[in-house]
């Protein structure tokens, strides 16, 4: 829909779904620019305006200040506040197990692959959380003292006809993940899980 706005031409802009703000900024101001009137959208709910003569970068300036000042709104807000209270429960819970599962690795059953793969499972489920922290040299240091290797069994050295070959496979790409971003994919769970129900009979 068009409209007027202080004289000028007002053209509104649809936005595809994974436009970034630099680009939408370009779309606009592109336009306003070679039409010589206004242009505006929405991005993330913001409403973004290019008028003839303006760059982009004041454009996504404006809407980096808009989307600050919401936030910001949003965080002293009843419901902010609730938010930020109940994330932190979380990052704090998060912790604690992280801690405890570090303590737990002096006693663990490391005969099999069963206690280390169930240990990774867990640690990654706390471990993948904002502000969680722990030392990773301490669990690299663990699991490479017990005989497991950093990335082993990839590529033509994987056999998944062997649970022992498939296990460190796990176990390495836990450590690789570990070492490189700070904790394991959370799809290691999923593939913990798989070689844990293939081999019960295995278990400790």
């Amino acid at each position: 829909m068009d409209g007027k706005r202080g004289g000028v031409s007002n053209i509104k802009h649809e936005f595809m779904g994974g436009t970034r703000i630099d680009d939408a900024a370009r779309e606009l101001c592109a336009a306003a620019n070679r039409d010589g009137q206004l242009h505006e959208g929405t991005f993330n709910d913001i409403a973004i305006v290019a008028m003839p003569g303006d760059a982009p970068e004041i454009v996504v300036r404006l809407y980096h200040a808009a989307s600050e000042l919401r936030a910001a709104e949003y965080r002293e807000s009843p419901q902010g506040k609730q938010a930020a209270r109940e994330a932190e429960e979380r990052r704090a819970h998060a912790q604690s197990e992280v801690t405890r599962l570090l303590r737990s690795l002096d006693s663990l059953d490391w005969a099999t692959h069963h206690a280390p793969l169930r240990w990774w499972r867990e640690f990654t489920e706390h471990a993948d959380h904002v502000g969680v922290t722990f030392h990773r040299s301490y669990v690299l240091g663990q699991f490479h003292g017990h005989g497991y290797v950093t990335g082993v069994n990839c590529g033509r050295d994987f056999n998944k006809a062997d649970p022992n070959n498939v296990a460190r496979w796990i176990v390495g790409q836990c450590l690789e993940m570990t070492e490189k971003v700070g904790s394991p994919h959370p799809v290691s769970g999923k593939f913990i899980t798989e070689w844990l129900d293939a081999n019960r009979s295995e278990a400790a």
